[in-house]
């Protein structure tokens, strides 16, 4: 069967005809085998009482086995034995039947000529259209016994045992293509309802739909894969609209300012310089916005994507990261204080993401901490720990602290759109870790990052 061919063949009928090919090379393996059986144990027989015979003219002499009988070639299936004796030339020295001439065969030349140097042995013949089966024996003096028996009525019966077989093998590989149409069709069934469900999916786009389980089976497992994978894709399926119409809403807002003031100053060419100042400064801090809203939304996107090919991790140092990050805090933040207890810490990883997360979650502390206030970083075996002195968060807060775009009621008087946190916990995932989040109100906040071993470097 080509390949082409195989392609183009359904799985019906790829199962149909695998259970016939089997059922067919197992009927004729046991047919076979049934055929020879019966063919030795028949022949077996034959060769038995060929022995008889010889031994008989071996104890009792030729002239007593050599009994004239009437018979004719014609009638020489109906004897049970024919014995005659023979020279290493040919010649029938006695006959059991002198009008019943045997062949002498070369083989019966040779061992007369080898005066008992060679033991008997079996031939298969034809003579005058009936089979028969020979025995050849020395008998020495340069003598040598052709033992002949008939063995038609054998042949014809297994003849027939051939047609019995041949004819319960093609029943059998009927049956077995039935067989395999009733096997194949209950074996598809559950397959076409996957298929059906998977094809609504596809056609209607609805990720809502699930797939009857049924039995846990190999189906069974197959439809809970699938069933697993519908609700992946719609959960991110949901996520991707929410952050597009998130992310719309909060564009919205600094393009509306920013199209208000470019307004201003083209219909108000008579502004005073003071105000114009004040209008180019506000367009200038909602660009500054603008550009890092979008940076935020590009990062999120980047960190769905998971590690790009480009990126491979490397062994960095997290005690490093640490500190550049706390020198950049302290630039922006010059009246926040910082007290840190850093120990060496070398990682696999990206640095500029885990620097990303690093300083997104100093940020967070410096911007919810008073001026001269103090915020706590350690830094010890894998475990970063960030404490602010802030007013803390509430329960709710808390609890949609990792999603996006949120923000709480006190966290719209500080600037910001509500993405930090859900990069940075993006970016620990990433490297193996988990991050956590304790708060007390009007105490402090306090951020966990803990890096898991796989993602630690002994080097």
């Amino acid at each position: 069967m080509s390949r082409g061919v195989r392609q183009a063949l359904s799985w019906r009928a790829k199962v149909v005809i695998a259970v016939a090919v089997a059922v067919l090379a197992g009927v004729l393996l046991s047919s076979a085998t049934i055929y020879i059986v019966v063919r030795h144990d028949l022949y077996h027989r034959v060769d038995a009482a060929l022995r008889r015979e010889n031994d008989l003219v071996l104890q009792n002499g030729i002239s007593e086995i050599v009994k004239p009988r009437k018979a004719t070639l014609a009638r020489l299936s109906e004897l049970p034995t024919l014995v005659q004796l023979v020279n290493s030339k040919g010649d029938v020295i006695a006959a059991q039947n002198a009008s019943v001439h045997l062949p002498v065969t070369s083989l019966a030349r040779r061992v007369a000529g080898e005066n008992g140097h060679i033991s008997g042995s079996f031939d298969d013949l034809t003579i005058s259209g009936i089979p028969v089966r020979m025995l050849v024996a020395p008998y020495g003096n340069g003598q040598a016994i052709e033992v002949i028996k008939p063995v038609g009525s054998i042949q014809n019966e297994l003849d027939r045992l051939l047609v019995v077989l041949v004819i319960v093998s093609s029943t059998g590989v009927l049956f077995a293509l039935l067989l395999g149409l009733l096997v194949a069709g209950a074996a598809l069934r559950p397959i076409r309802r996957l298929t059906r469900a998977v094809e609504r999916v596809e056609k209607t786009g609805d990720l809502h739909e699930r797939i009857e389980v049924g039995k846990q089976d190999e189906i069974g497992r197959l439809a809970s894969a699938l069933n697993s994978m519908l609700g992946v894709l719609e959960t991110t399926q949901r996520a991707q609209r929410q952050l597009v119409a998130d992310a719309s809403h909060e564009l919205r807002t600094p393009l509306a300012g920013l199209r208000t003031n470019v307004e201003v100053l083209a219909e108000n060419e008579s502004l005073p310089p003071t105000e114009r100042v004040q209008l180019v400064d506000d367009i200038r801090l909602q660009f500054d916005n603008l550009t890092a809203l979008i940076s935020d939304l590009v990062d999120l996107a980047r960190e769905d994507e998971g590690v790009k090919a480009d990126e491979p991790y490397e062994v960095v140092y997290l005690d490093d990261i640490v500190m550049t990050s706390i020198n950049r805090l302290k630039l922006a933040y010059p009246d926040i204080l910082v007290e840190s207890n850093v120990e060496v810490t070398p990682l696999r990883g990206s640095r500029a993401r885990l620097e990303r997360a690093v300083f997104n979650i100093l940020d967070n502390a410096a911007k919810w901490s008073p001026a001269g206030k103090l915020i706590q970083v350690n830094l010890v075996g894998n475990e970063l720990s960030v404490r602010d002195s802030g007013p803390g968060m509430s329960s709710r807060d808390l609890e949609h602290a990792f999603d996006r775009f949120y923000r709480g009621q006190a966290s719209r008087r500080v600037p910001g759109f509500g993405l930090g946190l859900a990069i940075t916990r993006r970016i620990v995932e990433s490297h193996g870790g988990s991050i956590t989040i304790e708060s007390e109100l009007g105490s402090h906040t306090l951020v966990t990052v803990n890096l898991s071993p796989a993602a630690s470097s002994s080097a």
